[in-house]
């Protein structure tokens, strides 16, 4: 009797308020089943990279475990998506003379290796090249993303490097050693999120992704097929919750309770004010009116927001993004964030959820909650031979390239 092919995946978004793990089993079919979750406070970790290295260790064995104890199961490979500012990215290309004029494999794998001739490997590590077009024999009106297959004396392509610092990188690495993972691999967040939220049509009219978390916000701008450009902006909503604390006179905790009353509808919503100005009662025994506390909050996230938009309106893709702003992150869900993100981007924005019709089988997560770690497992499906899997196990973690992203 053949035993059935069984392998199990832990993904693990390393926030810094909370970290969040799925652990899924990979079954001979190319659907994947939600085993495991955890959700645990983070711990050492402070907008993207490691403050703390001790207590990082500890949170993430933490959530890892109680994945795995919920599933019953150890796991074959571990991916952990790392997001700040420490992410970078930069244009490349390469060329080469195809063998035989029939592209293959091989091809490809040596042209895009031919595009990191000029990285400095000392101070950056790659996560993802991605492959923006394929041109053979000067024909650009010809470019593909798929040139596998076809007749050529020539090949160029163009790419994007997505790498991150080689401190930051080893740094997390220890980590995960330090926990006893031995296969693992690490990459970009933001690469990973897309593959969870946009489908064929968004990424080509054009998109800005805003992953809102607790201490960064992410911007990125997907546009004609691929990424075009990744920033950060170092407030969130921990600078919201600090508002709030400063201007009431009260504990971060109880600010941080108000915010997430007014992102759960725990409060009268602001178009439902009226001139009677209702209140509610702090800690301190005083009592603040809530328009007051819709002001502080409203405001602060006008900032981040204006900043976001004045970086990619300085990346000159502005005008790229036809798709409008999808929110996501754990900030994102403030009911009035989608309202000042139209004012201030002047299009369309909403809050979305993943699309993992095709690669989960119907779980009960909360698919908005884990949208980040669902993205995590669409890229590890993304490579149906997970020959990316198998090269980042041999090389120590590294993604080293994203051949088909788009396809």
């Amino acid at each position: 009797m053949v035993k059935k092919y069984e392998r199990y995946i832990g993904v693990i978004d390393l926030g810094s308020y909370n970290l969040k793990c799925l652990i899924a089993k990979e079954n001979d079919d190319t659907m994947l089943d939600i085993v495991g979750y955890s959700n645990t406070r983070s711990m050492g970790i402070e907008k993207g990279v490691i403050v703390d290295y001790v207590s990082a260790g500890i949170a993430t064995r933490t959530a890892l475990r109680e994945a795995e104890n919920m599933s019953g199961r150890s796991i074959d490979h571990l991916i952990i998506g790392l997001q700040g500012s420490h992410i970078s990215t930069m244009l490349s290309n390469g060329s080469i003379k195809i063998t035989n004029e029939i592209v293959s494999h091989n091809d490809i794998q040596s042209i895009m290796q031919s595009t990191l001739s000029y990285f400095n490997a000392h101070e950056r590590v790659v996560l993802h090249n991605v492959p923006e077009r394929f041109v053979l024999d000067n024909q650009e009106q010809y470019a593909t993303k798929t040139p596998f297959g076809l007749t050529g004396k020539r090949m160029d392509v163009s790419t994007l490097i997505v790498s991150t610092s080689a401190q930051v990188y080893q740094t997390f690495s220890r980590c995960l050693n330090s926990i006893g993972a031995k296969n693992y691999s690490i990459c970009a967040l933001p690469i990973t999120s897309a593959l969870a939220i946009m489908n064929s049509d968004d990424k080509d009219l054009g998109v800005c992704v805003l992953d809102i978390g607790a201490s960064i916000t992410t911007v990125s701008l997907y546009s004609q097929g691929t990424l075009r450009h990744l920033s950060t902006v170092e407030y969130a909503g921990k600078s919201v919750t600090r508002d709030l604390a400063i201007a009431l006179h009260i504990s971060s905790v109880e600010a941080e309770q108000i915010k997430i009353k007014l992102s759960n509808n725990g409060m009268p919503p602001l178009d439902t004010l009226d001139d009677s100005e209702p209140c509610i009662e702090l800690s301190t025994n005083k009592k603040v009116s809530i328009q007051f506390i819709y002001d502080i909050v409203n405001s602060r996230f006008r900032e981040i927001l204006e900043l976001a938009y004045s970086d990619i309106k300085q990346s000159g893709y502005i005008d790229t993004i036809g798709s409008g702003v999808f929110l996501i992150g754990g900030s994102s869900v403030y009911y009035q964030l989608p309202n000042i993100v139209e004012d201030v981007f002047q299009m369309p924005a909403k809050n979305v959820l993943p699309v993992t019709s095709t690669i989960l089988n119907p779980s009960s997560i909360n698919n908005q909650f884990y949208m980040q770690t669902l993205g995590l497992l669409a890229y590890y499906q993304m490579d149906k031979n997970n020959s990316s899997i198998k090269n980042a196990e041999e090389n120590k973690g590294i993604f080293a390239q994203l051949n088909s992203w788009f396809n």
